[in-house]
């Protein structure tokens, strides 16, 4: 599965597909998160898409799903330097 978000295109592996299934996150709210979250370093070179309350409060200001904003929040995306 491919993920897109405005700094190019996320490949996602099979580590985090298994995961995603594990734990009912749809690849819909791991885009979201990775276009409209908080890009910060993380460890081993790679980066870290998280929505913060306030990102989320600006998002439902400008009509965003409540419930889609909900469902981002909780999630955290780890991005390596391979796109990964």
């Amino acid at each position: 599965m491919m993920s897109i978000c405005e700094d190019g295109i996320f490949m996602l592996s099979s580590h985090a597909a298994t995961r995603m299934a594990q734990r009912g996150i749809r690849g819909a709210i791991v885009d979201f998160v990775l276009l409209h979250g908080t890009r910060v370093k993380a460890q081993r070179g790679c980066e870290e898409y998280i929505l913060s309350g306030r990102a989320a409060r600006h998002l439902e200001a400008a009509g965003y799903n409540g419930q889609t904003i909900a469902a981002a929040k909780k999630v955290r995306a780890i991005v390596d330097n391979n796109g990964t």
